[in-house]
């Protein structure tokens, strides 16, 4: 990755104050993350676009506020979301990001999705569903399910 390229700045950058306090990354680190992603020029949001899936799962966690919130018309926001949803292993995370993902899946472009990336997302909320107690959410995780396997069988 080119070291002046804001992907790779904001890589360091998330390094170094990952292990801050939560208020300081509500109020000043996911603002700069989220700052530093609507700058981004088509060539930079390519090439964080394709870069990013190297990150370990916690440096990808802390994109998902940012990725939601961004307003940068190169970053394909919505499909970031559901591959970073499709990436992850980590049952927390996954929750989090599982109470976003419907409007995120709503906002993809379903003829460029990979059969690959609908199955992954499906079978992480599965994995939701087998691994944690979060059982008043199971009609939202179902829909999203019934949605997804409706999509992948059109693949």
């Amino acid at each position: 990755m080119n070291p002046s390229n804001p992907a790779y700045a904001l890589k360091e950058y998330i390094n170094v104050h990952f292990s801050e306090c939560c208020g300081s990354w509500e109020y000043v680190h996911t603002p700069h993350i989220e700052s530093v992603l609507n700058e981004m020029n088509d060539l930079e949001t390519q090439e964080f676009s394709s870069t990013v899936w190297a990150w370990n799962d916690n440096l990808l966690y802390t994109l998902v506020d940012p990725i939601m919130c961004s307003i940068n018309v190169h970053l394909d926001a919505d499909l970031i979301y559901c591959k970073i949803f499709a990436k992850l292993d980590e049952a927390d995370y996954l929750v989090d990001m599982a109470s976003n993902l419907q409007e995120s899946i709503q906002g993809l472009k379903m003829e460029t999705c990979s059969r690959e990336l609908l199955e992954k997302m499906r079978d992480n909320l599965f994995f939701i569903i087998n691994k944690t107690n979060h059982f008043s959410n199971i009609d939202h995780y179902t829909t999203i399910i019934y949605f997804l396997e409706t999509e992948i069988n059109k693949k």
